[in-house]
């Protein structure tokens, strides 16, 4: 007798370049049928990020509208050989309104997060909302993919069995640079941001302490803007006293931006939150060391891995220059160690080595007497 095939699907609001090697990998899988809905088109400010939506092959791609019946899809894959899992709970109200409607119809349901802002009042509030939605739906969810090491202890935090929270990611593309040139020598220090000029990626704090780093060669080139910010780009440009070795740049388009990756020494990103921080998995892709603010989810790499580079703790000005300093005196990365980091990457952080651990994940779910799969790219 045919084995029919098990059905995941994945409820979120766009399709993001940061899962689709994730999802074309899992779409190879002959016994495995990959659906991805989306609520809404990629935002006006991802494109003008660079950003574009990607082909995901053997994935069925749905968009959520007004002649599409997601209701129906619901209760026609309600089964145990269906699983639904849902970006968020309350993120997004047209896959709220879904994840409210599985949950109602008995399907099996999991959950994939990063973690919540937690500043402020409005973190505050995020927070009750966090323990109120535990109250509701914590019996509805077989599992959570928390990505990031903050999102796994806020679901604790709320109540939730930590033996259904697993650790996730995002997926990028693998390096498609072959040619590593040779360190050249007398070449300054190349730093590299990629992110936007909002005020929780932190830009200021680099930017500052860069600009401090008066008697030490490096150039930093910070691609962040576009069409939408190029006025405070100059504001912030003409503000900077090193102007010719601090260089705003306009965004490029992921393959150019990665090339910048694999040709510079270090990338920063000191963000006071970020969920992940996806550039940090790309520059460790390109054999690029990283420099987290330590509320980026992606910190969580490097915990007790300094091969990868550093966590920036406490979050300033003052630590950055420091840490800055350190790194430049030490030198331009090596092609040895390019390799190594690029190697690392390839076997903890890839679609395929993902997709192998998700797989882990849905057998441990099925079968509560196996051991939890641990997350290969977290260093015990």
């Amino acid at each position: 007798m045919k084995q029919s095939k098990q059905k995941l699907f994945f409820w979120q609001n766009t399709n993001s370049i940061h899962q689709a090697p994730f999802f074309r990998k899992l779409s190879e899988y002959s016994q495995i049928e990959v659906w991805l809905i989306v609520c809404e088109p990629l935002s006006r400010e991802r494109i003008l990020m660079g950003w574009q939506e990607p082909a995901l092959n053997n994935t069925n791609v749905l968009k959520i509208n007004k002649d599409f019946s997601w209701r129906k899809l619901i209760d026609n894959n309600k089964d145990n050989k269906c699983i639904h899992i849902f970006s968020g709970i309350g993120a997004f109200p047209s896959i709220h309104k879904a994840f409210k409607y599985a949950c109602a119809s008995s399907c099996r349901i999991a959950i994939l997060s990063e973690s919540l802002d937690m500043r402020g009042v409005k973190g505050f509030l995020r927070n009750i909302r966090g323990y109120c939605h535990y109250y509701y739906y914590d019996k509805y969810i077989e599992f959570i993919l928390a990505i990031g090491w903050e999102a796994k202890e806020q679901f604790k935090l709320w109540g939730y069995n930590q033996n259904k929270i697993v650790d996730w990611i995002y997926t990028m593309e693998n390096s498609k640079i072959e040619d590593i040139t040779e360190v050249k020598e007398g070449t300054p220090f190349r730093i590299i941001y990629v992110g936007s000029l909002y005020t929780w990626k932190g830009y200021d704090l680099l930017i500052r302490a860069l600009d401090e780093l008066a008697d030490i060669d490096f150039i930093a080139d910070l691609y962040c803007v576009n069409d939408s910010n190029i006025e405070k780009a100059d504001l912030i440009q003409n503000s900077i006293k090193q102007k010719n070795k601090i260089r705003l740049q306009a965004f490029l388009k992921n393959d150019k931006v990665r090339k910048q990756m694999s040709e510079s020494d270090l990338l920063i990103l000191p963000s006071r939150y970020d969920g992940w921080g996806a550039v940090v998995s790309e520059a460790l892709m390109e054999g690029t060391p990283v420099m987290v603010g330590y509320n980026c989810g992606s910190a969580i790499l490097l915990q007790n891995n300094e091969m990868l580079g550093n966590i920036i703790e406490p979050l300033t000005d003052n630590e950055i220059k420091k840490e800055l300093e350190k790194k430049i005196i030490e030198g331009k990365i090596s092609m040895e160690k390019r390799l190594s980091l690029k190697k690392w990457a390839e076997k903890h952080i890839s679609a395929e080595i993902v997709v192998e651990y998700f797989r882990d994940i849905l057998v441990y779910i099925d079968n509560k007497e196996s051991e939890k799969p641990n997350a290969p790219w977290i260093k015990k």
